[in-house]
């Protein structure tokens, strides 16, 4: 460590030797947005792991011998269930296994690829391996397969592993079978929402198929019906939670093809998962005509159905018409089965009675669903809908499962208008026969919202886009073809769902004027325009649309936003004439291609449009077009346009927003103006006020979670750019929920990302890992592994394992990020650029200084370039070269590079912003360094008071700047003074408690020299034990190894407890600093030789 000179009792300050090592490097990362960076660091030396090493633990600890056997047959059984067992329950060695796991991305991708051997289909006992899965215990068996909890060391985490019986296959069991049936689970994979067991990964196990799900604690629908009596409502509020899950697959063009009870699950915190899509077909799969005696070997009420060669149809009583006569299924298939299972549900027997499967075939064919009992008291309305999703016919159902659930939704708040009254009691006193005229008569009248979107969206459309991104021949383009267009279908099944649900709401259920049909269709059209606009672009893209096309797709504005009737009639009525009305229409088109083109990273090209169009609105005088068109101009230019004239034109966007009484954009351009006005500091008060308004506009707008999201998401980012770390985590939380409630799969990634960067802040380094490595898992099943958005979140992942001193595992990661950044963006880019930093802090961490030094010459070089010689990212890696030379024994020029840095941030932040603290530090460690001692002092003690003013007085970071000013007093001979910082750091740190407590063992190891110099070695060596025993599984560098060697070696001889041992790893120490050759080592090496010389230790 800097300022740590040698010095036994008694020696002369001649005897001193030189400033150990620097502590402090940084890396930059996404922190405040998809697309944007920032600079963080941490104090290199004094971070511990994110667990505590003195927590106790159930059993001995497994050694990395057992871990690395583990899964395999050189460990014996008994042994791999003992191993299994401590594993459930040991979180230490489950990060053990975890960094042992990294091994395994060092395969060729050929060998990833290849199915995994697997022994015979018997149960698999604990502590066996599938893939890199281990093996806990069994949960269960079904008709599919068998279902295990096991651990996933790689992203450390509990799975249920489910591995499909080979019969199972049956039809498909050929290599292209068993291909198609592959695809079909990614698929599925690439589904996250919050009603859905996620899948995590799919896979061969020699001729077995296995998923990787979300582990849930809890039961099956099924025994939650039987677990007690409960209401109607009561029951229709959890299959309404199955059905958004349900739908969700519906969005991505994915039938479950077996819902029922059993296949959903109520979690023990109440949320409702749909999970076993093991059946899942694309939309339109054709199936297997059942013949009329067909049987399943289980019982037919509640076992899947298999066909004569082995394929599982799905569960007789669920299973619709179309799919008894082997017609085309699609979503209304997965609506029929809904309905069955509700209809139980709510009435407690089945929709058809017989049990025989023939009889039960007749009745499924012929319609004859049974009475309700008399008793019931779920609502005639209600049981309409049900009834009418039963319908023999798939046309004669509810247009999409959407509508159905809105319905119910309705039906259980009772939010009806009084014709939607008369409606029910109609339908009540008329029993089902006019419920189902009723529908099949809407399915007729509304049903046009697919041929609205025939060329906007259809099959020809999809078919292009698809095609165009894969030949843009990047390796991940067929992976992201396919999600974006999973986003789409998802977009456009919401508009011609939205479409139908408007238009029945006049034409059928009479609960809505045509007035507010004609506000509703307008709005759609608009979003039909904003499609159109991105669907065409799409069709003709290259390589860099690619990239930019999944937050493209997922950025279209809401359908959502069509059904606020409230919002909708308080806009300002369109200008009158014909004339007015087709200028308007041409500038709204105008702005949708504008906004397409930026999205797609023809930001010019969209800037241009978006000026033109703001010219145009003035002109035509109508207020709300002028809000839109200046609100797109302001968006497009931030990063194009002098900040005060972007600022100018948003202030002139929330003025007529205002004006057009919108609030809607109104947020969003208070949003904008708050984000450009949070990068000066001077303006603080100002930002604030606007926050204020933007939060009271926020919550005026109602329920639109997208919406809430953004801001939550604006604010917390605010908050952590000022580093109030705690202020922001509670907000990224409510963004969260907020994206992940409005099937956001995108921005829900990012958020964990942001959430996972705020959480490493705050020194919570396991939830942190825990929230990054579900992002990165989100990302990876939406856009395959070689994506460049991955690398965001990957970043961040690299950041934390840095934190926690696993120092080869962040290389790795870097290592990855900066593969996939040249293939996307080529080596001479900006986003190399930053992870060629990266590499570089890592290299000076693991003391490789000539090798990071080239990483970040090259990055300044990039950075510069690309950013310009006043941006952050390259203060960033200036700062760190500045660390370099320290080490290599040049503090002057280090100096230089440090008040550089420095100078760039204060031009940002102002003159004393807590994101100046670690420069600051790093600048009074090089003038420690250079002897400059008493300067050194007064600019550590800045520091210090900046890391209180960033961090908190009493929080782990703050510790570690006490750490460093000790380091810089007892370079200055003030070791009473050094003893007293290293008191307080380790005070800081032991009150902490949790995490905290694992950075002990850098302020033991620091404190040790100081009482060395004073004389006390007892004291030091009792310090440097502790620092071994708080180390932990942590990695030691080769320079930390070396430097705790020589002062464990002085307490030794110094004390006379074990002279032999002290003199050994005295001479160890010296051998590994000779090793090194560089300047700090040398000096190093030159005073612990002095001192064995003077003590006669040699």
């Amino acid at each position: 460590m800097d300022g740590q000179p040698l010095r036994a009792r008694g020696a002369s300050r001649e005897g001193q030797g030189p400033p150990r090592p620097g502590r402090r490097t940084h890396i930059v990362w996404p922190s405040v947005g998809p697309d944007a960076c920032n600079v963080r660091r941490a104090c290199e030396d004094a971070e511990g792991p994110s667990r505590s090493t003195m927590s106790p633990q159930p059993s001995p600890c497994l050694d990395e011998n057992t871990l690395a056997a583990l899964g395999t047959e050189r460990l014996p059984a008994a042994e791999r269930e003992r191993a299994a067992a401590h594993l459930d329950g040991c979180a230490a060695c489950r990060e053990l296994l975890a960094a042992l796991g990294h091994l395994d991305s060092a395969l060729p991708a050929s060998a990833a690829a290849a199915p995994l051997a697997a022994p015979a289909p018997e149960a698999l006992a604990p502590g066996a391996a599938v893939g890199r899965f281990i093996v806990l215990h069994p949960v269960g068996q079904g008709g599919m397969g068998r279902v295990y909890a096991a651990y996933d060391p790689q992203l450390d985490r509990r799975v249920a592993l489910k591995l499909l019986h080979p019969e199972a296959w049956g039809a498909e069991a050929t290599h292209e079978g068993r291909a198609r049936l592959l695809r079909e689970a990614q698929a599925m994979a690439r589904l996250s929402h919050p009603h859905v067991v996620t899948v995590y990964e799919v896979g061969l196990w020699g001729e077995q198929l296995f998923l990787a799900m979300e582990y849930v604690e809890g039961q099956t629908l099924r025994a939650w019906l039987r677990e007690r009596p409960r209401a109607w409502r009561e029951v229709l509020r959890v299959f309404v939670d199955a059905g958004r899950g349900l739908a969700a697959a519906h969005h991505k063009g994915l039938v479950h093809r077996d819902f029922k009870p059993e296949n959903v699950l109520v979690g023990a915190d109440g949320r409702v998962r749909v999970t076993d899509f093991g059946l899942v077909q694309p939309t339109g799969s054709l199936a297997q005509p059942l013949p009329p005696g067909a049987r399943s070997a289980a019982d037919a009420s509640t076992g899947p159905l298999h066909t004569g060669r082995g394929r599982v149809l799905g569960t007789p009583g669920y299973i619709a018409p179309e799919h008894y006569r082997g017609l085309d299924l699609d979503a209304r298939a997965d609506q029929f089965a809904f309905c069955a299972a509700l209809y139980e549900g709510l009435y407690a027997q089945r929709p058809f009675a017989p049990r025989e499967p023939e009889a039960l075939r007749d009745a499924v064919l012929s319609g004859r669903v049974e009475p309700v009992p008399a008793s019931s008291r779920v609502p005639g309305a209600v049981r309409a809908l049900v009834q009418t999703g039963l319908a023999v016919e798939p046309s004669a159902r509810h247009a999409s499962l959407d509508l159905l659930l809105g319905r119910l939704e309705r039906a259980l708040t009772g939010r009806r208008t009084r014709s939607g009254l008369l409606a029910a009691a109609l339908l009540a006193l008329l029993l089902v026969g006019l419920g189902v005229q009723s529908a099949r008569k809407s399915a007729q009248v509304c049903s046009g919202g697919p041929a609205k979107l025939a060329g906007v969206w259809d099959g020809g459309v999809r078919a292009a886009v698809e095609r165009t991104l894969r030949e843009t021949g990047k390796s991940y383009a067929p992976e992201t073809a396919r999600h974006v267009a999973q986003l789409l279908d998802g977009y456009a099944g919401a508009w011609t769902g939205m479409y139908a649900e408007a238009c029945e709401a006049t034409a059928v259920r009479k609960e809505q004027s045509a007035e507010l049909l004609d506000l509703r269709m307008q709005c759609l059209e608009r979003r039909r325009e904003d499609l159109r606009a991105l669907t065409g672009l799409l069709q003709h893209a290259d390589a860099a649309m690619l990239d930019k096309a999944p937050q493209a797709a997922s950025g279209l504005p809401a359908v959502a936003v069509c059904a606020d009737a409230e919002a909708l009639r308080s806009a300002l009525p369109p200008p009158p004439g014909d004339a007015a009305r087709a200028r308007l229409d041409a500038l709204r088109r105008e702005l949708s291609a504008a906004s397409s083109l930026a999205a797609l990273g023809r930001l010019s090209e969209g800037y241009a449009r978006a000026e033109a169009a703001a010219k145009e609105a003035q002109a035509l005088g109508y207020v709300p077009a002028v809000a839109e068109a200046l609100l797109a101009r302001g968006q497009l230019g931030a990063d194009l346009r002098p900040p005060e004239e972007v600022e100018a034109t948003l202030r002139e966007a929330a003025l007529a927003a205002g004006r057009a009484r919108d609030d809607r954009l109104l947020v969003s351009a208070w949003g904008r103006l708050v984000q450009l006005m949070a990068q000066k500091e001077e303006r603080r008060e100002a930002t604030d006020e606007l926050v204020h308004a933007l939060t009271v506009t926020t919550a005026r707008v109602g329920r639109d979670p997208g919406l809430h999201a953004g801001v939550e998401r604006a604010l917390a980012m605010l908050a952590a750019r000022r580093g109030e770390f705690a202020r922001a985590k509670p907000l990224f939380e409510e963004a969260l929920g907020h994206y992940e409630e409005a099937g956001d799969e995108r921005m829900t990634a990012i958020t964990l990302g942001n959430l996972g960067h705020v959480q490493r802040e705050l020194g919570q380094l396991d939830e942190a890992s825990a929230r990054v490595k579900r992002g990165i898992g989100i990302l990876e099943r939406l856009l395959g592994p070689a994506h460049p958005d991955n690398t965001q979140l990957l970043n961040v992942l690299g950041a934390i394992h840095w934190k926690k001193r696993e120092l080869e595992s962040a290389r790795a990661v870097f290592e990855r990020v900066l593969r996939v950044r040249e293939e996307a963006f080529g080596p001479q880019s900006a986003p190399v650029g930053l992870v060629e930093l990266n590499m570089g802090a890592i290299l000076i961490e693991l003391w490789r200084l000539d090798e990071a030094q080239v990483h970040l010459e090259r990055a300044a070089a990039l950075l510069e370039k690309t950013r310009g010689a006043k941006s952050q990212d390259l203060a960033a890696t200036l700062d760190n070269l500045g660390i370099v030379l320290r080490r290599k024994g040049e503090p002057q020029r280090a100096l230089a590079l440090h008040r550089r840095a420095a100078d760039i941030y204060r031009g940002y932040f102002g003159a004393d912003h807590p994101m100046l603290a670690s420069l600051t530090l790093n600048a009074a460690l090089a003038l420690s360094d250079a002897g400059a001692h008493a300067e050194a002092q007064r600019e550590m003690q800045r520091a210090v008071a900046l890391y209180e003013k960033r961090f908190g007085a009493g929080t782990p970071d703050t510790a570690e700047a006490y750490s460093c000013l000790g380091e810089v007093l007892h370079a200055a001979g003030r070791e009473r003074e050094a003893l007293a910082a290293y008191g307080r750091a380790q005070a800081l740190l032991e009150k902490a408690g949790g995490d905290a407590l694992a950075s002990l063992f850098a302020v033991h190891d620091g404190v040790a020299p100081v009482l060395l110099a004073l004389g006390r070695a007892p004291e030091a060596l009792a310090h440097l034990r502790s620092a071994e025993a708080g180390r932990g599984q942590q990695q030691w560098g080769t320079v930390e190894r070396a430097l705790h060697q020589l002062s464990l070696g002085q307490a030794l001889w110094a004390t006379g407890e074990d002279r032999a041992r002290g003199r050994e790893l005295l001479l160890q120490a010296r051998e590994a600093l000779r090793a090194l050759h560089h300047p700090v080592a040398a000096r190093q090496l030159v005073a612990s030789e002095r001192w064995m010389a003077q003590q006669r230790a040699l």
